[in-house]
């Protein structure tokens, strides 16, 4: 028998049993997400030894206390959710909207500079720079000519995203640790850039036998057409490496500077615009544990052809007085064909 346990910590005070949570993260966000709804008053007891008393917890729990969130079945716990309390909603129940470690890049503004000549990992090291992030660029990309103006980490991040067409992955691979790179590269090329964990999911036994999951295959597979302008007034072109006729996506960016990096960038969309696997999620328990960037093995007796190792793109976990369920968002197949 699976029995629903949880331990919840916020600054200073623990506690087991919680009205509803959900947990949201993503390889494409930075900014985990976590909202916890508690009773509005609670009986409290403090560290000092005092006794306990019934507390309005909205006065107990501040902005910027730190959380934790575990989950499991049995007193077999795994960490969900580690970050910030964002901001508390008091009423009938207590709303505590959390945030991830990308508070510390929000609020690591005043940010300045020119610089001629940089790269994707000299930018985030400025946005990590005097916070408990560790920083970790798989896939440096050169830059130019970017001006900071009071921009905070955050900042940093849509602007990285913005010349690099959206397609580059930046997220916290572990709550404390920024995760960069070309992701779905890596897949085409059959390599797990990751490397954080597996799970293996058997439709219709370990999870629900859901019709939101559909085999992606690219009916229009398209070309990526890139180019920029350098100082000079040189125009500078390149495009991704799979010829297409006809469907062709155009992209301009003058803060690339060279055609090599360009290239890798054209290559990136290509492959996330043509990849081969599943689209849709996956509906199962708290176990198997999966989190964003896990390398799945999916079997699906509908689609026998279709078993293979995936990406888990996205998780979002409810956990409740209903159940506990984990939905996890399935990507590219491990050495997709674009």
């Amino acid at each position: 028998m699976f029995v629903l346990s949880s331990k919840i910590t916020i600054g200073g005070f623990s506690f087991s049993g919680v009205m509803n949570a959900r947990i949201n993260r993503s390889v494409h966000s930075a900014a985990d997400a976590c909202n916890l709804m508690l009773p509005s008053l609670a009986r409290v007891k403090r560290k000092n030894g005092g006794t306990s008393a019934v507390e309005t917890l909205s006065n107990v729990f501040a902005e910027g206390d730190k959380i934790k969130v575990e989950l499991g079945y049995n007193g077999q716990l795994k960490t969900e959710f580690e970050g910030f309390v964002k901001g508390l909603m008091p009423g009938d129940q207590l709303t505590i909207e959390c945030e991830g470690y990308n508070r510390l890049l929000r609020l690591n503004k005043n940010l300045k500079g020119f610089y001629a000549s940089t790269s994707v990992k000299e930018l985030l090291d400025k946005a990590v720079k005097g916070t408990e992030i560790e920083l970790y660029v798989q896939d440096d990309i050169a830059l130019k000519n970017i001006t900071l103006d009071n921009a905070g980490g955050t900042d940093i991040i849509s602007e990285i995203r913005k010349i690099c067409q959206n397609v580059i992955t930046i997220f916290f691979i572990t709550p404390k640790k920024l995760w960069c790179g070309l992701t779905y590269t890596a897949y085409h090329e059959g390599v797990d850039p990751f490397a954080i964990g597996g799970v293996k999911y058997r439709i219709g036994y370990n999870c629900m036998r859901d019709n939101r999951l559909k085999i992606k295959t690219p009916s229009e597979p398209v070309q990526v057409l890139f180019g920029g302008t350098l100082a000079t007034g040189r125009r500078i072109a390149t495009e991704s490496e799979k010829k297409v006729l006809g469907n062709k996506v155009k992209a301009i960016n003058n803060n690339i500077p060279d055609v090599a990096n360009m290239k890798r960038i054209a290559n990136e969309m290509q492959y996330q615009k043509n990849y081969t696997g599943f689209e849709g999620r996956i509906s199962g328990y708290l176990q198997p544990y999966c989190q964003p960037g896990y390398k799945m093995y999916i079997q699906d007796s509908r689609y026998p052809e279709s078993a293979g190792f995936y990406m888990a793109e996205s998780t979002e976990v409810t956990f409740g007085t209903s159940g506990a369920w984990r939905n996890v968002e399935v990507g590219p197949k491990m050495s997709f064909k674009s």
